[in-house]
């Protein structure tokens, strides 16, 4: 299954698969990304002026 992104302001939301890969170039700060097979949780760490950053599992 293809990651769904839902555009919003200031932040995006994904929801995938845990197979699914999880995009970071382009990506808001505190993005989040919700895989749909394990319930898991990931927020986006970017740093200021990075271009890519790390998903952090959230709980």
């Amino acid at each position: 299954m293809a990651v769904t992104m839902v555009a919003g302001d200031r932040v995006n939301e994904y929801i995938g698969k845990s197979t699914d890969e999880k995009p970071v170039i382009g990506v808001p700060n505190a993005s989040s990304f919700y895989e749909m097979d394990t319930m898991d949780l990931y927020l986006f760490d970017k740093e200021p002026d990075a271009v890519t950053g790390t998903w952090i599992k959230q709980g």
